[in-house]
């Protein structure tokens, strides 16, 4: 199968790895001289994988790149390198007060990836720091997080009844304190009630962080967290790519049992894409029921397609495209139905619209949540 993928592009991919291959050394070199530098640095920053990239550039080919690109790979570098102990303090602190509060808290994502995948939390580069809370806890670990001045002025202004909009409609609430550290406090991984996300939060709540290892349910939420934001992060693809290599490389019995877990929880989709993606990017080996499975579904197709466009640039469209591909990435037809009835919840977007609503008129936002949408879509189709 052959799908367009820039030399560019091609080049950041590789560079992305924390550890190349000999024979990715040859095939980097081999695409520097084909690149463009100012895309390449374009690339680079839009995919927000600078660690990587410059120790990569900086170990095997500083001799092969123009200064301005080595001065600024250098720079961003120690930015991320400031940025990786700051959150690391933070976290620390964060853990401190909730375990003397006897609030369950795990850190997702971006630091435990860091440290699995990585061999090194500085390499891979996150602007915030995932964590996860009991939905029972929420509203203590809110408060806790003020105590050590995190605000989310947004959502600190909302009335209750417009509160209990907001739960049913997010996942999480982002907080900030005032050295620009942010948080993202996560009740629950996926923003509409999922089987894939109550198994996996069960998973991260119910483990010590020491006791958190690979695991078949955590690759699939991997898999839809890239797939259902159709991979506009390269660090996302990264992430699988490595977690494929790392544990199920050369080990069908392992795969076969992936595969159905996937199939259990109604995301065989979102771990056929991403497979392929990193089959296409990074020529991960694909086994034959991947294969298979990308053959016989025109919407997994397409929407490997999609993520690759998006992979090279998020277009006008991206916003509708990653609500769509939310919506019809399930197999299963009831999925389908509560990604489309969350799809028309109020959010914020109806806070604005109509803000400091009485709590007897909150119903409001649910009228005017569609005739935004409308107006919405046609501003975007007319860019």
């Amino acid at each position: 199968m052959r799908l367009p993928v820039s030399s560019e592009l091609q080049l950041v991919a590789i560079l992305a790895l924390p550890n190349l291959s000999l024979k990715q050394v040859e095939q980097s070199e081999q695409l520097i001289e084909q690149v463009d530098f100012n895309k390449l640095k374009g690339y680079v920053k839009y995919h927000r994988v600078w660690p990587c990239v410059y120790l990569n550039v900086e170990k095997y080919f500083s001799h092969k790149f123009p200064e301005f690109f080595l001065l600024y790979l250098k720079r961003q570098y120690q930015v991320c390198i400031k940025h990786s102990f700051a959150q690391f303090q933070v976290y620390a602190e964060v853990v401190k007060l909730f375990k003397e509060n006897n609030i369950t808290i795990r850190a997702i994502k971006g630091m435990p990836l860091a440290r699995l995948l990585f061999g090194d939390m500085a390499k891979r580069y996150s602007k915030d720091i995932d964590v996860l809370v009991f939905e029972r806890d929420l509203n203590c670990a809110i408060k806790l997080l003020g105590d050590l001045g995190f605000h989310c002025k947004s959502f600190e202004m909302l009335s209750i009844s417009e509160k209990n909009i907001y739960f049913k409609k997010y996942k999480d609430v982002v907080f900030t304190n005032s050295s620009g550290v942010i948080i993202e406090l996560h009740f629950r991984l996926c923003s509409y009630p999922s089987c894939l996300s109550k198994k996996v939060t069960r998973y991260y709540l119910s483990h010590n962080e020491e006791q958190i290892f690979v695991n078949d349910e955590e690759i699939v939420y991997l898999c839809w967290h890239g797939t259902h934001s159709l991979y506009h992060r390269l660090k996302w693809l990264v992430d699988v790519t490595l977690y494929l290599e790392k544990e199920y490389k050369d080990r069908p019995e392992k795969i076969n049992r992936l595969i159905e877990k996937a199939k259990s929880l109604g995301e065989e989709r979102a771990l056929t894409i991403s497979w392929m993606l990193a089959h296409i990017v990074y020529k991960v080996d694909c086994p034959f029921q991947i294969k298979e499975l990308y053959r016989q579904s025109v919407i997994t197709k397409l929407l490997v397609s999609v993520s690759l466009k998006v992979l090279h640039k998020k277009g006008y469209k991206f916003k509708i495209q990653s609500n769509l591909c939310s919506m019809i990435l399930s197999s299963r037809t009831k999925e389908k139905l509560i990604r489309l009835l969350w799809f028309i919840k109020p959010g914020f977007g109806e806070f604005r619209t109509l803000p400091n609503m009485p709590d007897k008129l909150v119903f409001m936002y649910y009228i005017i949540r569609p005739f935004r949408l409308i107006k919405n879509h046609f501003n975007i189709m007319k860019k």
